[in-house]
């Protein structure tokens, strides 16, 4: 609204320099001078001192100058019309850009991930002594599940996940970039505010000898961690990352939130 503003002061300005500059011409041109000599010449001294005596030669002899020149006058309006006209459309359709990129950053979808589940988890792998080479490690599946709290639809472009083990007195440093992106079908609708989807994850890496060594070991952690990158109609990209602890104090297949901001984020 204020470049609007700023936009049509600038035009009255504009019009009003022109004007003046189209009313000193008419003053300095000879088709005005030999009009006012005209006028003097048919008026009495006495009257031409008058002051409507003098408005009315400067009215009448003002008109002559631009009378003659009416076709070029006219389109040097018509052209300003259609700048001024063009000028506003732009900035109106600036306007309403602005106006609508609004409404999409008040009105953006964003992605939570409520909870996530692995197929072959710790107590699954329990089962399976320690040195059992009878059953081949399997890759690591899971599940999961996301809503969108936002207030459009949001569209999965692809997510990461990957299940880590932490060793004792190592650093926790996930290798994330490894896990390979996965992505939804080309024809995957979008997710719907308020709706509660859920994604599958597939780690061709096993992991059941990283269970053992986290059931054997103490200090061992085992996370599971990833990223979601999605978009809403306003085709912004924006991402989502959860970093899930194991913890079985909570019972079989729980995994609860850290304190990682840097990869438990909702952007």
């Amino acid at each position: 609204m204020f470049r609007f503003g700023r936009t049509l002061c600038f035009w009255a300005l504009l019009l009003f320099v022109a004007s003046a500059c189209v009313l000193a011409i008419a003053l300095l041109s000879s088709i005005y001078q030999a009009c006012v000599a005209d006028e003097h010449a048919h008026y009495p001294s006495q009257k031409q001192q008058s002051p409507l005596s003098r408005i009315g030669v400067l009215v009448r002899c003002e008109a002559a100058p631009l009378d003659k020149h009416a076709g070029s006058l006219t389109a040097i309006g018509t052209f300003a019309i259609a700048v001024f006209t063009l000028t506003l459309w732009k900035v109106t359709d600036r306007t309403l850009r602005l106006a609508r990129d609004e409404f999409n950053a008040t009105h953006r979808p964003k992605i939570f991930v409520q909870t996530v589940s692995v197929t072959n988890d710790g107590e699954s792998v329990g089962r399976y002594p320690a040195g059992n080479e009878t059953r081949a490690p399997e890759p690591c599946e899971g599940i999961i599940t996301v809503a969108n709290g936002g207030d459009s639809p949001a569209f999965i472009i692809e997510w990461q996940s990957i299940v880590y083990l932490q060793l004792s007195g190592m650093p926790f440093k996930p290798p994330l970039d490894i896990a390979v992106p996965q992505r939804p079908k080309p024809d995957t609708p979008g997710i719907s505010p308020g709706v509660i989807e859920s994604m599958k994850h597939s780690q061709t890496k096993p992991v059941d000898q990283d269970w053992r060594t986290l059931r054997q070991g103490e200090g061992h952690r085992m996370f599971f961690i990833g990223r979601i990158l999605y978009e809403g109609p306003d085709k912004v990209r924006r991402s989502t990352g959860f970093c899930r602890e194991w913890d079985k104090a909570l019972g079989s297949g729980r995994w609860k939130p850290t304190d990682y901001s840097e990869y438990e984020y909702a952007y």
